[in-house]
């Protein structure tokens, strides 16, 4: 398959997306050559480590179902209550491509924390409270890289359990006590942990929003997912990720923060999720293409979920990177907005000015025995 090359215009987003599909598969193709020859003389488990979130880029769906054990790496890139949140989203993440079951943390640094190009130290206590969170989460156990810090080379000055100042020092201290915390966790082998929110992820859209040509360069995949995340996070309220295309009867609440794309089958999975009784937030710009990167003729977004949110998009209107647009309810919009029809949905909040002005910019729609909204 030819990549998308050097034009004098747009690349061609269909072949974009799927190229990004073709070198995701062949990732995992490789994967399945090394596993096999493992196989060939072992019958241990074999996984590898899926870099959350450096991995974010393939398909990890598909990835996670070929692995005998779901385990990935995690380094937060901010510091303090940040932090924590880090791990809360990764781990979830983890959980959720192990459909449930426990999975492994394979990787964690003891005093490291990637805030852009600096190194910053963790505070006291969160070598624990991170070890922990992951296992609250799922995880079997809290591994750490590396074991001791290097003296030379490419990573000299990444943490390790025993640091350049040896074993009398904070952290080689606060290892031991974390090594002590797990050990008296030995019930919790094999566990599990039950969500009743799910957030929804698909590769497909995040390639999808990194297509030429887009109404807005400001429309992100990963962003509005950590932020669903945090936001229920501080809330208290336990998350799983998911497909769009996955069965989602057994949640609660349903969230769908960043759908640009969406296939036909996830578009009716949605539709019959709501009318049977379901609550699902769809966030903006939803369904504006299919699978193939084809834009959705008669309205947005795709046909079933138009019907299930109970409204029809006729126009998208970006805004610009210093605009806010005020909406009915004293809060403000910002990078988005859109002229939209309510087609049997209820308006609870309006734009209130420009040629939006008295147009729904937040809706809420009852659909079969559930009901979903809409904001704009």
């Amino acid at each position: 398959m030819l990549p998308p090359r050097a034009t004098q215009y747009h690349k061609n987003p269909g072949q974009t997306v799927d190229f990004h599909r073709f070198w995701g598969d062949e990732i995992i193709a490789a994967y399945c050559e090394q596993r096999d020859a493992i196989r060939e003389h072992s019958d241990r488990p074999v996984t590898t480590n899926l870099m959350l979130p450096y991995c974010l880029r393939l398909n990890l769906w598909a990835f996670a179902r070929l692995l005998d054990s779901v385990s990935s790496d995690q380094y937060p890139s901010e510091p303090g209550l940040d932090s924590a949140a880090h791990v809360a989203f990764y781990a979830d993440r983890s959980r959720s491509l192990a459909d449930g079951r426990p999975w492994l943390l394979m990787e964690q640094g003891t005093s490291s924390v990637y805030d852009g190009g600096q190194m910053i130290g963790k505070e006291p206590g969160e070598i624990l409270r991170h070890s922990l969170g992951h296992i609250a989460r799922g995880s079997e156990g809290a591994l750490f890289f590396q074991w001791r810090q290097s003296r030379a080379g490419a990573e000299t000055w990444h943490s390790a359990m025993l640091p350049h100042a040896g074993p009398d020092s904070r952290v080689f201290r606060e290892v031991t006590q974390t090594g002590e915390a797990v050990a008296a966790l030995g019930e919790l082998a094999g566990s599990t942990v039950t969500a009743s929110v799910a957030v929804l992820d698909d590769p497909d859209a995040m390639w999808a929003l990194e297509a030429d040509g887009l109404p807005s360069a400001r429309l992100d995949h990963h962003a509005p997912l950590a932020e669903a995340h945090r936001a229920l996070w501080d809330a208290g309220v336990t998350v799983d990720f998911a497909h769009p295309e996955h069965e989602l009867s057994r949640y609660r609440l349903v969230i769908a923060p960043s759908l640009f794309l969406l296939s036909d089958k996830g578009a009716e999975n949605l539709r019959r999720y709501v009318a049977g009784g379901g609550r699902l937030l769809v966030q903006h710009a939803a369904g504006f293409v299919d699978d193939r990167m084809h834009a959705r003729l008669g309205g947005y977004p795709a046909e079933p979920l138009r019907e299930a949110l109970g409204i029809r998009v006729e126009e998208h209107r970006p805004l610009r990177t210093d605009q806010r647009i005020t909406l009915s309810d004293g809060s403000d919009g910002t990078v988005w907005s859109e002229s939209l029809r309510a087609v049997g949905a209820e308006t609870l909040a309006a734009y209130t000015h420009g040629m939006l002005a008295d147009r729904p910019a937040l809706t809420q729609h009852r659909f079969g025995t559930g009901q979903s909204w809409y904001p704009s």
